[in-house]
């Protein structure tokens, strides 16, 4: 057989751009999605949405909407199952599932993806190298799905923010009211905040 193998999931970017970026999983939050996007656009950030192949499928056009943003798509499997438990074939198929559900919606997913709840079970990431894809994770999470304050959310990213910080967050209220301040207070440590496209060397 061939070599095994390399198993290497990123969990910041490389540093020297001063560069974060802000990575937005979404299974659920169409409601909310509107109003970030404004916020990036009022602030001129670029983000990265990794989203589900069943999302993709129920709200196409507003996938559309966040790509012609000039927001990065990227993959979020498709029915966001526990994919530690999933074999490495069954993980594949919500990958491509999901590539060709945000294909569907006239996008043009790029190789990144994340795991449904962060797993990291070798297989899983395996699965997802096979297929060519670099498997993303985070440096900093907001914990946003527990609805904690704005204040909370802003001392979980902004003090820790550093050249090469990846973002989590979600289309939550609390998310969405904290992002003005979230922006800004990463913007004045000296940092742009960029997609995973722009801040991962393609090699």
């Amino acid at each position: 057989g061939g070599a095994a193998p390399t198993i290497s999931p990123i969990y910041s970017a490389p540093q020297g751009r001063q560069q974060a970026a802000l990575m937005i999983n979404v299974d659920w939050g169409e409601e909310i999605i509107p109003g970030i996007l404004d916020v990036l656009s009022e602030k001129e950030v670029k983000a990265t949405f990794f989203i589900t192949g069943r999302f993709a499928t129920n709200h196409p056009e507003m996938v559309k909407t966040i790509a012609d943003a000039g927001h990065l798509i990227a993959n979020h499997g498709y029915s966001h199952p526990h994919v530690d438990n999933l074999s490495v074939q069954q993980n594949q198929e919500e990958i491509i599932k999901t590539k060709k559900a945000l294909e569907d919606a006239g996008v043009s997913p790029s190789m990144f993806y994340a795991a449904p709840y962060g797993e990291s079970r070798e297989h899983v990431i395996q699965a997802a190298e096979e297929l060519g894809y670099r498997v993303v994770y985070w440096t900093v999470d907001t914990v946003d799905w527990q609805e904690p304050s704005v204040e909370t959310i802003l001392e979980r990213i902004v003090p820790k923010a550093e050249d090469g910080t990846l973002i989590l967050a979600h289309p939550k209220e609390c998310t969405l009211k904290a992002l003005p301040q979230m922006i800004d207070g990463i913007k004045a440590k000296g940092l742009s905040l960029v997609t995973l496209s722009d801040i991962l060397p393609e090699s």
